[in-house]
């Protein structure tokens, strides 16, 4: 009988195998209408702070990158209804190629913000900035590489399609040690011991935001692998507006904890200044501190 109950078991786990299922078109419109309903969420309660913050500040590459980060998911996750139709293999196929494509450019954008981060953290750092640039070259050439490949191997039947996990799976590898190392670069300016309270506030966000990214990317990988092959690929639209939510909240963490709030009496016979982050207390760059004098410059300060 003992023997018959172990086999029942496990039969009820194949069963029950995130391999077994299978993912159709209906299933991949519901799955990203959620989380584009997550987005705009996200965007309509970030909305006032990203006027304030950003839009009268001055053109410079962080404010591209945050703007592109920022809008593309609203390009990117459309494209998943032009394949709504089974009988348009045309249609279906392509699109998912665009899909997939605009997807990567997306984690390459927020990559460049979390490297821009450690290189204005440590106040533009000559020797650190080619390190930095190392690393984010060669998680272009790794993870391109990888994710190249399983957008060209892409597979369709109608509209059934399916996907090679096995080849994309390395590209969240490489992803996950490119964020790994970005996160260990602002760590160690952080236990220097001579930077401002802001300074430490910003460290202290960045790993929070580096722990729900390695949660994802690590979801991610599991079901890359384990998945069946026209499932295997539904989460990576959510990791991908994850991703950019967390990285669009950074920088206007950063954007807040370097900007003076002006606040008007209801008098009208002063303006009082304070800094967001910090009630009562100057943040201030202490002696030989330049990193929060960078982060207010034009990088990663977005003025």
């Amino acid at each position: 009988m003992a023997s018959l109950n172990q086999l029942e078991l496990l039969a009820l786990f194949n069963d029950l195998s995130i391999s077994n299922y299978t993912l159709g078109p209906s299933h991949f419109k519901l799955h990203n209408i959620a989380t584009y309903a997550l987005l705009t969420y996200d965007y309509l309660l970030t909305f006032s702070e990203e006027k304030r913050l950003v839009w009268s500040s001055r053109l410079s590459i962080v404010k591209i990158a945050f703007t592109l980060n920022r809008y593309l998911p609203f390009v990117t996750l459309p494209t998943v209804f032009l394949f709504a139709d089974p009988t348009m293999q045309d249609i279906c196929f392509h699109a998912t190629r665009a899909f997939s494509s605009l997807n990567l450019a997306s984690y390459f954008i927020a990559e460049f913000i979390l490297y821009f981060r450690a290189y204005a953290v440590w106040g533009g750092d000559r020797k650190l900035s080619i390190i930095l640039l190392g690393g984010y070259m060669a998680l272009l050439a790794s993870s391109g590489y990888f994710a190249t490949r399983f957008i060209w191997n892409i597979k369709a039947a109608g509209c059934t399609l399916t996907f090679n996990g096995q080849l994309d799976w390395p590209a969240y590898i490489a992803l996950l040690v490119s964020e790994t190392f970005a996160m260990v670069v602002l760590i160690s300016k952080a236990l220097e011991g001579s930077v401002s309270v802001t300074m430490k506030r910003i460290v202290a966000d960045g790993v929070v935001y580096y722990l729900l990214t390695l949660a994802s990317t690590i979801t991610n990988i599991l079901v890359l692998r384990l998945a069946s092959p026209t499932l295997c690929n539904f989460l990576l639209a959510t990791q991908a507006v994850l991703h950019s939510i967390i990285c669009n909240h950074l920088l206007l963490r950063i954007r807040g904890a370097c900007t003076p709030v002006v606040t008007f009496t209801s008098a009208l016979s002063g303006i009082t200044f304070a800094h967001n982050l910090v009630q009562n207390r100057s943040i201030q760059a202490l002696p030989g501190d330049s990193s929060l004098n960078e982060l207010r410059s034009n990088d990663v300060g977005l003025d």
